[in-house]
């Protein structure tokens, strides 16, 4: 049995518990696999947990974007609605960062307090980089309120719900291959890290998949706690 969990595998660990009322004390470590076990009333079930990435590796690049983006959400937390986003398109790289992100972060001031940015993209010069802006409402208060869309430059947009369907075929067949020796009841809990995608998207990725699985449960949880049961027989 391994002495210590990854922080990812505990947090979506201790939210699945929290969401089900059941203690902490109910789930104990797994010979990975599972990562856990947890003791559900008469029955013992194994957990697996898996990250819900973008498909494909970000570059250096992108991610430096993507902190960046981050960091602008921090910024803007208390300034945008609940359940609205303000969603910002960026083609990485981009000429110096630091002075790219001051620029930026005027931009979005300036378009947040004139109240200027409607449901459809907008153009913006950043330090001589074309910058895309628009307001998106989803109704979700837990999203982010800042979201960066980071691209290669020439590159196309793939869309969500095409990459959230490879993901999920991608990790059903790995955890299912994964978890073939295990007996009995068997639950997967995905860690939603996927730009945009949602509940909705993971559940219809589920619903037309043509791999079997023999997971009878399977929970998305999202960076913030937040739990949704989203595969269940």
């Amino acid at each position: 049995m391994r002495k210590e969990a990854r922080s990812d595998e505990k947090f979506v660990k201790d939210a699945i518990l929290e969401y089900l009322r059941l203690p902490r004390s109910s789930a104990i470590r797994g010979e990975d696999p599972p990562d856990y076990y947890i003791c559900n009333r008469t029955s013992i079930i194994a957990l697996e947990v898996r990250i819900a990435e973008p498909l494909g590796n970000r570059t250096t690049y992108e991610r430096s974007l993507e902190r960046l983006c981050n960091r602008l959400n921090k910024e803007f937390l208390s300034c945008v609605e609940p359940g609205i986003s303000v969603l910002i398109k960026i083609a990485a790289p981009v000429r110096n960062t630091r002075k790219f992100y001051e620029q930026l972060k005027i931009v979005v001031s300036n378009n947040l307090t004139n109240n200027i940015l409607q449901e459809k993209w907008k153009a913006f010069q950043v330090n001589e980089e074309t910058v895309q802006l628009k307001i998106i409402n989803h109704g979700i208060p837990e999203k982010k309120k800042i979201i960066g869309l980071i691209m290669g430059k020439g590159s196309a947009l793939v869309p969500i719900q095409d990459q959230v369907n490879r993901n999920v075929a991608n990790y059903l067949m790995e955890k299912s291959e994964k978890m073939k020796n295990i007996t009995g009841t068997k639950w997967l809990g995905f860690l939603n890290m996927t730009i945009l995608a949602d509940e909705n998207n993971f559940r219809s990725a589920i619903q037309n998949i043509d791999r079997k699985h023999d997971f009878s449960k399977i929970f998305l949880v999202e960076p913030d706690g937040l739990v949704n049961l989203i595969f269940s027989i």
